[in-house]
């Protein structure tokens, strides 16, 4: 019983610090009129103004309920904490013998976690890497939490086959599309690699009917992109920009040393990728955030986004979503290692632990130092 009580008492912590941070976050940004906050609203309460985004249409509804900027807040912080109890869930899912408790810091982690800050390698400390520990952005912020949901239904796709979570996964991807098209994108590229894989593999008639199930899940999705792009580049658009090939340009911005801002950015996931080569080769999720992650950076370092959003490196997006899966999954990629050195207590195994506990500490140092200075300085540029 007590250790239920501690269980329990620990996991609501975590999601009312959590819930915490969000609010006071977009307080700040209203307050202050930093970040993409203010913006957003501005666009929300303009019914003159036609956007991509589903998340004007949904401020816009909340706005109709009640005339206060404080219900969209309540909405976006209640969308990050259930993104904490979505990612604990794919943690369990991940890790099955793991404690609910242990998910839950892990799922924290995640979203505090951010790119191991050097002042001599780059000046900021989320901008020109990658980071997806950003707080300006509540697109971001939504769009974790269905990060989180897509990657839940690709475990339970590969675990049990059923047809609820093929519908779950196609719901998820099209209302993370109308939110920003980024994470389909990226998660689409792999999962098309994968019905590929399907339809010409040796067992025919079971792995065609995986290909046309893969295929179906992802029409919605494609669907509302091509409409989201009608509306940004098409006919009547706010802009003449439109998609190039510009190689670095988004790595390039607001960065001094542009490809150190990938270490600094994937320090200790690429360090558990070396230590735990064979277990992630072998796994379907690792093989899949790997991919996602690698897809999102060669668009980051091959696009960009013409007309007046050229500025805004709006390709990095990509990569700081999947950063965030990315580390959540490293995560439990290391506590598996880390069992098994505390079974097998051999040296080199420990010594790897520790710096690997080292890495992850020093991202979760720069999250926890950004939201403090963020706080202190009420700016969320830095």
């Amino acid at each position: 019983m007590k250790n239920k009580y501690c269980k329990y008492s620990v996991i609501i912590g975590i999601l009312i610090i959590i819930g915490a941070i969000s609010i006071e976050m977009h307080e700040i940004m209203l307050k202050y009129g930093c970040g993409d906050f203010p913006s957003h609203i501005a666009g929300a309460r303009d019914l003159t103004v036609k956007n991509y985004s589903l998340l004007t249409y949904i401020y816009r509804f909340l706005l109709t309920l009640i005339d206060n900027n404080q219900i969209i807040v309540m909405f976006l912080s209640a969308c990050v904490v259930l993104g904490v109890v979505i990612t604990a869930y794919l943690i369990k899912e991940v890790v099955t013998d793991i404690d609910d408790a242990q998910a839950y810091i892990m799922a924290f982690c995640g979203y505090i976690m951010n790119p191991i800050f050097i002042p001599a390698l780059n000046p900021y400390r989320v901008f020109g890497v990658q980071a997806s520990g950003q707080w300006h952005s509540p697109t971001l912020l939504v769009v974790k939490l269905f990060l989180s949901l897509s990657l839940y239904y690709y475990v339970k796709i590969h675990k049990r086959r059923e047809i609820k979570d093929y519908i779950a996964l196609a719901v998820t991807l099209a209302l993370a599309t109308g939110v920003k098209p980024n994470l389909t994108i990226c998660f689409g590229a792999i999962w098309g690699i994968e019905a590929l894989w399907y339809l010409f593999s040796k067992n025919e008639n079971q792995h065609r009917k995986r290909f046309l199930s893969y295929l179906l899940v992802g029409v919605p999705s494609i669907l509302i992109l091509l409409l989201q792009y009608s509306i940004m580049y098409g006919t009547g658009a706010s802009d003449d920009g439109g998609i190039a090939i510009m190689p670095f340009y988004c790595l390039r911005l607001r960065t001094v040393h542009p490809f150190m801002s990938i270490v600094q950015t994937l320090a200790f996931p690429l360090f558990v990728l070396v230590i735990s080569w064979k277990r992630i080769q072998k796994s379907f999720i690792g093989r899949f955030i790997w991919g996602m992650t690698v897809i999102a950076y060669i668009q980051h370092l091959f696009l960009v986004e013409t007309g007046i959003r050229m500025q805004d490196g709006n390709w990095t997006w990509g990569t700081s979503i999947c950063n965030f899966g990315l580390l959540v999954i490293s995560m439990c990629f290391y506590y598996e290692y880390l069992k098994d050195t505390i079974k097998n207590k051999n040296t080199k195994s420990i010594v790897l632990c520790v710096v690997g506990g080292t890495l992850l500490l020093a991202h979760l140092i720069a999250g926890i130092v950004y939201i403090y200075n963020v706080f202190v300085s009420k700016n969320m540029f830095i």
